[in-house]
């Protein structure tokens, strides 16, 4: 996906010139994990058969991401405009995505069983299936493929408002998590109780307690199956300034990390690098405490990259790790 961005906070209506970038979620997700160091990350899509895809195949490339499972069709490319806030005034975004090469995708273009044979771990978030009906047709075709092949899976809820109606989102991953090993985020996820409501209704989005989470994570577990499940919350001083901290839950115990308060050069990815340090974290370390550090700084790190993606590598976050994040438990 492309995307457009204001110069030096400009508002877009007043903008004649906008910066051009490359990403989208699950791209963000591989060009982070190749930068961290891992082996043939690599990105299944579908792009247009013409210059703007190339350029995006290079980007990728560029960053040492695998390509070859990218298909190439009539369409266009996906774009979405970012207006930078300052200050008091939030960032905004225009989502101009219909009849991309994406979501006029047919799910049977992609041999699942033979693309992800030889990998170990599939990731895709919860924009994908946003997209359309023939995008949420390929995700669960791919999880399903994932699963059945062993692949460990870890799906990103990420919803965006402004691509699908909440309860829609609601019922649609609430049938891909079940396919997850490791879940990102709880909204949006069906938990309903005795009495129809939904568990998660009420609680604090931007500064939930310990006890709260661990109670929401231990249901989502029992619902459907997941047995690892990360998220951060956010605290906006400004447009520039904000504060994050990370939950994990692993083994049916949470842990959160402190608050870390940061400026912001480029907000866009943050979510994404968070998910691509706890892909490589899982991976390469055993103890709870160390993953979830590892993930909220590789978020937190992102905000100082222009871009959508964390160009750094494992040994910045671990240089970063050594100033500091204490571990609440």
């Amino acid at each position: 996906m492309g995307r457009l961005s204001t110069i030096d906070y400009e508002k877009i209506v007043t903008s004649e010139k906008f910066d051009i970038n490359y990403g989208g979620a699950e791209a963000n997700v591989a060009v982070t994990l190749a930068n961290l160091g891992v082996d043939y990350s690599s990105f299944i899509s579908v792009l247009p058969e013409n210059s703007l895809g190339d350029s995006v195949i290079r980007y990728l490339k560029s960053n040492n991401v695998n390509t070859s499972h990218i298909i190439r069709n009539e369409g266009r490319l996906g774009l979405y405009f970012v207006e930078t806030g300052y200050s008091l005034r939030n960032s905004s975004v225009i989502y101009d995505r219909k009849d991309s090469a994406i979501a006029k995708v047919d799910a049977d273009e992609f041999d699942f069983d033979n693309i992800l044979k030889d990998y170990d771990w599939f990731h895709v978030s919860g924009i994908t299936p946003a997209v359309s009906k023939n995008a949420q047709k390929l995700t669960l075709k791919a999880v399903t493929s994932a699963k059945k092949l062993g692949l460990k899976v870890s799906l990103d809820l990420n919803y965006r408002e402004k691509l699908w109606g909440f309860q829609e989102a609601r019922d649609v991953l609430s049938e891909l998590v079940r396919f997850a090993d490791v879940c990102i985020g709880i909204e949006p996820l069906n938990l309903l109780d005795e009495n129809g409501k939904d568990r998660k209704d009420g609680l604090s989005r931007n500064d939930p307690n310990l006890e709260e989470m661990a109670h929401i994570f231990k249901e989502i577990e029992s619902v459907y199956g997941t047995k690892v499940i990360a998220r951060t919350a956010r605290k906006s001083i400004s447009s520039n300034r904000n504060a994050l901290k990370g939950f994990f839950y692993k083994d049916g115990k949470t842990i959160e990390t402190d608050w870390q308060e940061f400026d912001i050069l480029d907000r866009v990815g943050g979510g994404d690098s968070f998910a691509a340090g706890l892909i490589y974290a899982l991976d390469k370390f055993e103890k709870s405490e160390e993953i979830i550090e590892f993930a909220l700084a590789s978020s937190i790190l992102k905000h100082t990259i222009k871009g959508d993606a964390g160009i750094f590598s494992h040994q910045d976050i671990e240089k970063y790790l050594k100033e500091g994040m204490d571990i609440k438990r």
